[in-house]
Protein backbone atom coordinates (compact mmCIF):
# COMPACT_ATOMS: atom_id res chain seq x y z
CA UNK A 1 0.00 0.00 0.00
CA UNK A 2 2.63 2.48 0.48
CA UNK A 3 4.82 1.60 -2.95
CA UNK A 4 7.35 -0.40 -1.33
CA UNK A 5 7.95 -4.29 -2.91
CA UNK A 6 6.85 -6.60 -0.26
CA UNK A 7 7.81 -10.73 -1.62
CA UNK A 8 9.35 -11.80 -4.42
CA UNK A 9 8.78 -15.09 -6.33
CA UNK A 10 12.73 -15.58 -7.84
CA UNK A 11 15.62 -15.59 -5.95
CA UNK A 12 16.80 -12.31 -4.20
CA UNK A 13 20.58 -12.28 -4.84
CA UNK A 14 22.08 -9.40 -3.45
CA UNK A 15 25.55 -10.64 -2.11
CA UNK A 16 26.97 -14.07 -1.26
CA UNK A 17 26.75 -12.90 2.71
CA UNK A 18 24.66 -15.13 5.00
CA UNK A 19 21.54 -12.28 4.28
CA UNK A 20 18.06 -12.54 6.33
CA UNK A 21 15.38 -12.32 4.49
CA UNK A 22 14.35 -9.16 5.70
CA UNK A 23 17.70 -7.79 5.15
CA UNK A 24 17.01 -8.80 1.01
CA UNK A 25 13.60 -6.90 0.89
CA UNK A 26 15.41 -3.77 2.20
CA UNK A 27 17.78 -3.64 -0.02
CA UNK A 28 15.58 -4.60 -3.21
CA UNK A 29 13.48 -2.02 -2.36
CA UNK A 30 16.12 0.54 -2.58
CA UNK A 31 17.85 -1.25 -6.31
CA UNK A 32 13.51 -0.77 -7.44
CA UNK A 33 13.87 3.18 -6.31
CA UNK A 34 17.28 3.58 -8.05
CA UNK A 35 15.32 1.67 -11.43
CA UNK A 36 12.37 4.39 -10.90
CA UNK A 37 14.60 6.98 -10.83
CA UNK A 38 17.01 5.91 -13.71
CA UNK A 39 13.49 5.19 -15.89
CA UNK A 40 12.34 8.62 -15.02
CA UNK A 41 15.73 10.24 -15.91
CA UNK A 42 16.10 8.75 -19.41
CA UNK A 43 12.41 10.11 -19.80
CA UNK A 44 13.13 12.94 -18.89
CA UNK A 45 16.33 12.99 -21.29
CA UNK A 46 14.05 12.15 -24.29
CA UNK A 47 11.33 14.65 -23.76
CA UNK A 48 9.06 11.51 -23.22
CA UNK A 49 6.29 11.33 -20.58
CA UNK A 50 7.59 10.71 -17.30
CA UNK A 51 5.24 8.02 -15.18
CA UNK A 52 7.78 6.94 -12.58
CA UNK A 53 8.85 10.39 -10.96
CA UNK A 54 5.59 10.04 -8.65
CA UNK A 55 6.24 6.71 -7.91
CA UNK A 56 9.95 6.97 -7.28
CA UNK A 57 9.12 10.21 -4.59
CA UNK A 58 6.30 7.80 -3.15
CA UNK A 59 8.83 4.59 -2.47
CA UNK A 60 11.58 7.47 -1.20
CA UNK A 61 9.30 8.67 0.73
CA UNK A 62 8.44 5.35 1.94
CA UNK A 63 11.64 4.43 2.23
CA UNK A 64 12.57 6.91 4.75
CA UNK A 65 9.96 5.97 7.00
CA UNK A 66 10.01 2.30 6.88
CA UNK A 67 14.02 1.77 7.10
CA UNK A 68 15.36 5.18 8.94
CA UNK A 69 16.51 4.92 12.41
CA UNK A 70 17.06 7.86 13.36
CA UNK A 71 18.17 6.77 16.77
CA UNK A 72 21.32 4.51 15.56
CA UNK A 73 22.13 6.97 12.63
CA UNK A 74 21.75 3.83 10.10
CA UNK A 75 18.64 2.70 8.10
CA UNK A 76 18.05 -0.43 9.37
CA UNK A 77 16.63 -3.72 7.80
CA UNK A 78 14.29 -4.30 10.27
CA UNK A 79 14.05 -4.58 14.26
CA UNK A 80 17.38 -4.67 15.90
CA UNK A 81 18.78 -5.46 12.23
CA UNK A 82 21.84 -3.45 10.41
CA UNK A 83 23.85 -4.20 7.10
CA UNK A 84 26.32 -2.32 5.28
CA UNK A 85 24.54 -3.10 2.32
CA UNK A 86 21.25 -1.71 2.96
CA UNK A 87 23.26 1.93 4.33
CA UNK A 88 25.46 1.88 1.37
CA UNK A 89 22.75 1.26 -1.10
CA UNK A 90 21.09 4.38 0.96
CA UNK A 91 23.62 6.58 0.82
CA UNK A 92 24.34 5.72 -3.18
CA UNK A 93 20.67 6.47 -3.86
CA UNK A 94 18.86 7.96 -1.16
CA UNK A 95 20.79 10.08 0.97
CA UNK A 96 21.97 13.39 -0.33
CA UNK A 97 22.14 15.24 2.90
CA UNK A 98 25.67 15.55 3.76
CA UNK A 99 25.09 15.46 8.02
CA UNK A 100 23.20 12.08 7.37
CA UNK A 101 26.18 10.76 5.21
CA UNK A 102 28.27 11.86 8.19
CA UNK A 103 26.25 9.92 10.64
CA UNK A 104 26.07 6.69 8.42
CA UNK A 105 29.59 6.33 6.98
CA UNK A 106 31.20 6.38 10.19
CA UNK A 107 29.31 3.48 10.83
CA UNK A 108 29.57 1.22 8.18
CA UNK A 109 32.37 -0.85 10.08
CA UNK A 110 30.39 -1.85 12.98
CA UNK A 111 30.80 -5.23 14.39
CA UNK A 112 26.75 -5.72 14.45
CA UNK A 113 26.39 -4.63 10.86
CA UNK A 114 26.66 -7.77 8.09
CA UNK A 115 29.58 -7.29 6.11
CA UNK A 116 29.76 -7.80 2.24
CA UNK A 117 31.70 -10.99 1.21
CA UNK A 118 31.75 -10.59 -2.77
CA UNK A 119 33.81 -7.79 -4.64
CA UNK A 120 30.49 -7.21 -6.31
CA UNK A 121 28.45 -5.72 -3.33
CA UNK A 122 31.61 -3.66 -2.46
CA UNK A 123 31.78 -1.80 -5.57
CA UNK A 124 28.29 -0.43 -4.10
CA UNK A 125 30.67 0.48 -1.28
CA UNK A 126 33.23 2.48 -3.41
CA UNK A 127 30.47 4.12 -5.16
CA UNK A 128 28.72 5.47 -2.33
CA UNK A 129 32.04 6.52 -0.23
CA UNK A 130 33.20 8.27 -3.79
CA UNK A 131 29.78 10.00 -3.68
CA UNK A 132 29.76 11.28 -0.72
CA UNK A 133 33.86 12.61 -0.97
CA UNK A 134 35.65 10.16 0.74
CA UNK A 135 37.92 8.97 -1.65
CA UNK A 136 40.65 8.29 0.75
CA UNK A 137 38.54 5.41 2.32
CA UNK A 138 37.43 3.99 -1.33
CA UNK A 139 41.61 4.46 -2.04
CA UNK A 140 41.95 2.35 0.96
CA UNK A 141 39.48 -0.17 0.45
CA UNK A 142 40.82 -0.75 -2.94
CA UNK A 143 43.93 -1.77 -1.85
CA UNK A 144 43.29 -4.02 0.73
CA UNK A 145 40.54 -5.94 -1.11
CA UNK A 146 41.47 -5.67 -4.81
CA UNK A 147 45.33 -5.04 -4.32
CA UNK A 148 46.25 -8.63 -2.96
CA UNK A 149 45.01 -10.09 -6.15
CA UNK A 150 47.48 -7.79 -7.83
CA UNK A 151 50.04 -8.97 -5.93
CA UNK A 152 48.79 -12.62 -6.50
CA UNK A 153 49.80 -12.05 -10.21
CA UNK A 154 46.05 -11.36 -11.01
CA UNK A 155 45.40 -10.41 -14.27
CA UNK A 156 41.97 -9.89 -14.60
CA UNK A 157 39.52 -9.37 -11.17
CA UNK A 158 38.21 -12.43 -9.36
CA UNK A 159 34.55 -13.05 -8.56
CA UNK A 160 35.65 -13.27 -4.64
CA UNK A 161 38.07 -11.99 -2.37
CA UNK A 162 40.06 -15.75 -3.21
CA UNK A 163 40.64 -18.01 -5.57
CA UNK A 164 38.27 -20.45 -4.91
CA UNK A 165 35.68 -19.05 -7.48
CA UNK A 166 35.93 -17.37 -11.32
CA UNK A 167 38.85 -15.78 -11.84
CA UNK A 168 37.53 -13.40 -14.45
CA UNK A 169 34.40 -11.82 -13.54
CA UNK A 170 32.76 -9.01 -14.50
CA UNK A 171 31.28 -7.84 -11.39
CA UNK A 172 33.98 -7.00 -9.74
CA UNK A 173 35.83 -4.51 -11.80
CA UNK A 174 34.27 -1.42 -10.13
CA UNK A 175 37.52 -0.35 -9.42
CA UNK A 176 38.60 -0.09 -12.85
CA UNK A 177 35.83 1.96 -13.62
CA UNK A 178 36.55 4.58 -10.38
CA UNK A 179 40.04 5.24 -11.05
CA UNK A 180 39.26 6.75 -14.48
CA UNK A 181 35.93 8.44 -13.31
CA UNK A 182 36.95 9.58 -9.84
CA UNK A 183 40.32 9.69 -9.36
CA UNK A 184 41.86 10.50 -12.71
CA UNK A 185 39.00 12.83 -13.03
CA UNK A 186 37.46 11.49 -17.15
CA UNK A 187 33.50 11.16 -17.34
CA UNK A 188 31.81 11.90 -20.96
CA UNK A 189 28.50 13.39 -21.14
CA UNK A 190 27.59 11.80 -24.99
CA UNK A 191 24.24 14.02 -25.53
CA UNK A 192 26.25 17.18 -25.04
CA UNK A 193 29.39 15.27 -26.45
CA UNK A 194 31.26 16.87 -23.69
CA UNK A 195 34.58 15.22 -21.66
CA UNK A 196 34.33 16.85 -18.28
CA UNK A 197 38.14 16.39 -16.44
CA UNK A 198 37.68 16.75 -12.28
CA UNK A 199 40.90 15.26 -11.18
CA UNK A 200 40.64 14.19 -7.19
CA UNK A 201 43.75 16.47 -6.24
CA UNK A 202 43.02 15.74 -2.25
CA UNK A 203 43.60 12.03 -2.35
CA UNK A 204 47.08 11.14 -1.34
CA UNK A 205 48.62 11.25 -4.25
CA UNK A 206 51.59 12.75 -5.82
CA UNK A 207 51.01 11.70 -9.47
CA UNK A 208 48.18 9.72 -11.59
CA UNK A 209 47.98 8.76 -15.42
CA UNK A 210 45.59 6.65 -17.17
CA UNK A 211 43.36 6.28 -20.35
CA UNK A 212 39.51 6.85 -20.14
CA UNK A 213 37.78 4.15 -23.26
CA UNK A 214 34.32 6.53 -23.07
CA UNK A 215 32.11 6.19 -25.98
CA UNK A 216 33.81 8.86 -28.15
CA UNK A 217 37.15 7.14 -28.29
CA UNK A 218 40.14 6.87 -25.60
CA UNK A 219 40.94 10.21 -23.24
CA UNK A 220 44.30 10.00 -22.15
CA UNK A 221 45.06 12.21 -19.07
CA UNK A 222 48.14 13.07 -16.59
CA UNK A 223 48.02 14.82 -13.36
CA UNK A 224 50.65 15.96 -10.73
CA UNK A 225 50.67 17.37 -7.43
CA UNK A 226 53.82 19.93 -7.46
CA UNK A 227 55.34 22.31 -5.35
CA UNK A 228 51.60 23.85 -4.70
CA UNK A 229 50.14 23.45 -8.33
CA UNK A 230 48.48 20.68 -9.98
CA UNK A 231 49.77 20.39 -12.97
CA UNK A 232 47.56 18.26 -15.91
CA UNK A 233 47.48 17.38 -19.80
CA UNK A 234 44.79 15.79 -21.48
CA UNK A 235 44.39 14.42 -24.91
CA UNK A 236 40.63 14.08 -26.10
CA UNK A 237 39.61 12.97 -29.50
CA UNK A 238 38.28 15.77 -32.21
CA UNK A 239 34.59 16.84 -32.35
CA UNK A 240 33.83 17.11 -28.61
CA UNK A 241 33.85 19.80 -25.93
CA UNK A 242 36.21 19.68 -23.12
CA UNK A 243 34.71 21.04 -19.55
CA UNK A 244 37.67 21.61 -16.83
CA UNK A 245 36.36 21.32 -13.25
CA UNK A 246 39.14 22.10 -11.21
CA UNK A 247 39.54 21.19 -6.96
CA UNK A 248 37.53 23.01 -5.10
CA UNK A 249 41.21 23.93 -3.46
CA UNK A 250 42.14 25.78 -6.53
CA UNK A 251 42.49 29.30 -6.66
CA UNK A 252 40.90 31.49 -9.61
CA UNK A 253 44.20 31.73 -11.56
CA UNK A 254 44.77 29.21 -14.24
CA UNK A 255 46.69 28.43 -17.15
CA UNK A 256 45.33 26.97 -20.05
CA UNK A 257 47.96 25.82 -22.74
CA UNK A 258 49.87 28.54 -20.90
CA UNK A 259 47.61 31.32 -21.25
CA UNK A 260 45.26 32.45 -18.64
CA UNK A 261 41.97 30.63 -18.71
CA UNK A 262 38.67 32.16 -18.90
CA UNK A 263 36.14 30.74 -15.81
CA UNK A 264 32.24 29.97 -16.41
CA UNK A 265 30.19 28.83 -13.80
CA UNK A 266 27.46 25.55 -14.92
CA UNK A 267 25.00 24.04 -12.06
CA UNK A 268 27.09 25.95 -9.61
CA UNK A 269 30.94 24.66 -10.40
CA UNK A 270 33.39 26.49 -11.49
CA UNK A 271 35.07 25.63 -14.90
CA UNK A 272 37.27 25.92 -18.19
CA UNK A 273 36.10 25.85 -21.02
CA UNK A 274 37.54 24.14 -24.23
CA UNK A 275 37.57 22.90 -27.36
CA UNK A 276 38.81 19.02 -27.83
CA UNK A 277 42.32 17.88 -28.80
CA UNK A 278 45.41 18.31 -26.20
CA UNK A 279 45.40 20.79 -23.91
CA UNK A 280 47.94 21.45 -20.69
CA UNK A 281 46.39 22.67 -17.36
CA UNK A 282 48.16 24.55 -14.64
CA UNK A 283 46.50 25.72 -11.41
CA UNK A 284 47.54 27.08 -8.33
CA UNK A 285 46.19 25.46 -4.52
CA UNK A 286 45.34 27.18 -2.04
Amino acid sequence: SNGLLTSIPEWNFIDWAKMDKRSEMACLNLQYLWALQSASGIDKAIGRTDPYFTQAERVEKALETTYWDNSRGLYRDADGLYTEHTNALALLILVNDSAKAARIIPQLGAADLLKPESPYFEGFILRALCKHGKLDQALRIIRDKWGHMIDAGATTFWEGFSMQTSMCHAWSCTPTALLSEVVLGVTYDAPSKTVRFAPAFDVGLDSVRGVAPVSCGDVTAHWESKGGKLLAEITTPKGVRLRIEPPELAKTGALLDGKPARWSTINGKRGIQAAGGRHTIELVMK
